[in-house]
């Protein structure tokens, strides 16, 4: 996700379902600066199977409304 994220400030859905996404703190270092996220998927990533995923997500991006297509 590093650099692709970075020019798209206001983007509000993003689904990266069923990629090979690994180290979720990395990844949700890019996925916080997008403000105005409110839809994000990540499910079926190698990087859903660590531990507290869930929780860890919805801490780090508060701006979510849905996360893996759950309120």
């Amino acid at each position: 996700l590093e650099g692709s994220l970075s020019v798209m400030k206001f983007l509000t859905e993003l689904f990266l379902n069923n990629n090979k996404l690994r180290n979720l703190d990395l990844q949700l270092s890019y996925l916080k600066e997008l403000p105005f996220l409110k839809n994000l998927s990540l499910f079926g990533n190698p990087l859903s199977e660590e531990p507290e995923y869930r929780n860890r997500v919805i801490f780090n991006i508060n701006s979510l409304d849905v996360f893996d297509r759950h309120k």
